[in-house]
């Protein structure tokens, strides 16, 4: 069965109009949003509504863990969403059972509601003035209808490369490999890593300032993944469909 995408709730052109102070904010850090596309992709949800209710009331259930903590640093770096990058030596030598609430875990609307706030106030920094209500509509495009649209592009797509290479595995990447690899799966034959996939849509191949930055990032990534392991990592093209329109040379063989 092949899963639905969900329709946006902002154009493009506000996106792209944004997209410089949502990146500069670090938004989409997963210290401040979890690792969105693991949540999605080790669960079971058929639909976009189901994703949207577990990723809000998993959030609910951090408040409450995060709440009950009796140490103040612990509290406080939770709570933290600025600065990120300036301060992740403290974050990753926080316990592995504290970093699990902000890594593995969905958001509350109150939650939100602050990171929206906080986009806000650089927007106008930058003179970029926008409603709270665009501001709320960006976050949830971009945290929540990206990250499913993504996961069910990245579905179906493996449905389809099952059909053409049968005899092959396709296992999704860790959080830590999602995030500095920039894999969405790797491929494995008889338990022998083949290589990695990274799965994208048609608009990756724009030459908007913004995609080529994104490309040359993962690109990085991607090189970093290769060194490591000794095997290839090739960019997909496919629709939501699961439609591939560019293998990126994939060339699988399994013997």
């Amino acid at each position: 069965m092949l899963l639905q995408s969900e329709k946006p709730l902002v154009s493009q052109k506000e996106l792209a109009r944004t997209n410089e102070i949502w990146n500069r904010c670090k938004i989409n850090h997963p210290w401040s949003i979890g690792y969105t596309s693991s949540l999605i992709k080790h669960s079971l949800y058929n639909s976009f509504s189901e994703w949207l209710t577990y990723y809000f009331e998993s959030g609910e259930e951090r408040d409450l863990l995060v709440d009950a903590l009796h140490n103040y640093d612990h509290h406080h770096w939770l709570r933290q969403f600025e600065a990120v990058h300036d301060n992740l030596h403290v974050i990753y030598n926080l316990p592995k059972s504290i970093q699990t609430l902000n890594f593995e875990y969905g958001r509350s609307w109150e939650f939100i509601d602050l990171r929206v706030r906080y986009f806000l106030y650089h927007l106008k920094l930058s003179n970029i003035h926008i409603s709270q209500r665009l501001g709320t509509k960006i976050f949830l495009q971009r945290v929540l209808i990206d990250t499913w649209n993504g996961h069910v592009r990245e579905y179906n797509t493996i449905q389809r490369l099952y059909l053409l290479y049968p005899q092959c595995a396709f296992k999704s990447s860790t959080p830590w490999s999602d995030f500095n690899h920039a894999i969405d799966y790797t491929i494995h034959c008889h338990n022998r890593l083949l290589g990695a996939l990274q799965i994208k849509p048609a608009s990756y191949r724009s030459n908007a300032v913004y995609v080529k930055k994104a490309q040359a990032i993962n690109k990085k990534k991607n090189e970093k993944y290769s060194k490591r392991y000794g095997v290839p990592v090739w960019t997909i093209i496919s629709n939501e469909d699961g439609t591939i329109l560019d293998d990126g040379g994939l060339n699988i063989v399994c013997t």
